[in-house]
This record gives C-alpha cells, structure tokens and sequence, in this order.
C-alpha cells in the first residue's frame, strides 16, 4: 500500500510524503524510493512536497538516503514542507538543508504545512 499520496491544496498539486511512525531501516528505505520515483514522475517545477516525519527515527544510512531524496526532487518540486521534527531531527534537517541546497519550511502541524503550500 502506498504510503504518499497527491493532493490538490487550492491548485497546487502536492505529494504528501508520508514517514510517520517509520522505524524500520527496510520500511523507510523502500518509502524512500517510493518518493523519489513518484516526483521524477511529474513534470519538471510542478509540484509542492508536504513531508511528515513524526514519529519516525532515522539511522546514518536512512540520512543519506534523504539528502539524496531531497536533492534529487530539486528541480521538479516548487517548494517544500516539513512536519514533525523533534529537536534531534531539526539537526538532521539542517544537513539535508545543506547538502541538497533547499531550504523547506519546517512546521508544527500538517495543517500549518497545508496552509503555507496554500499561500505560494
């Protein structure tokens, strides 16, 4: 079953990417994939990302994988959210920040992060 999913949020044609609650090294590195093939489906800078990370726990390994997710989703995705980063992940976000060269706005809840995409 997939795990993300599209969603229109006033026109904006968005992938909501779902990590909550993923523990796992297989199960995040399979949603991982899941992700980056679902975005390199769409055309170039027509998309949004809204990203939940709540309650999922990341390894060494699964940080690398979304340095490159998040690289990698640069030229079709026109701006990006985060949702649910605990204090530990908000080190790790800024690393992502830095290696892809995105700056994704990070958001309490996912309706804030909706509201935002909204805006733009």
């Amino acid at each position: 079953m997939a795990r993300h999913t599209f969603i229109d949020l006033s026109g904006r044609r968005t992938l909501h990417i779902d990590f909550t609650h993923q523990t796992v090294e297989t199960d995040m590195f399979a949603s991982i994939a899941e992700a980056g093939q679902m975005v390199a489906g769409e055309p170039l800078a027509s998309l949004y990302a809204l990203t939940d990370v709540s309650g999922s726990h990341a390894s060494e390994k699964i940080i690398v994988a979304l340095k490159h997710l998040t690289r990698n989703n640069r030229p079709f995705v026109l701006g990006g959210a985060v949702v649910g980063l605990r204090p530990v992940q908000r080190l790790i976000y800024s690393a992502v920040m830095k290696f892809s060269g995105r700056n994704l706005s990070a958001f309490d809840t996912v309706e804030a992060a909706k509201d935002w995409i909204r805006r733009q």
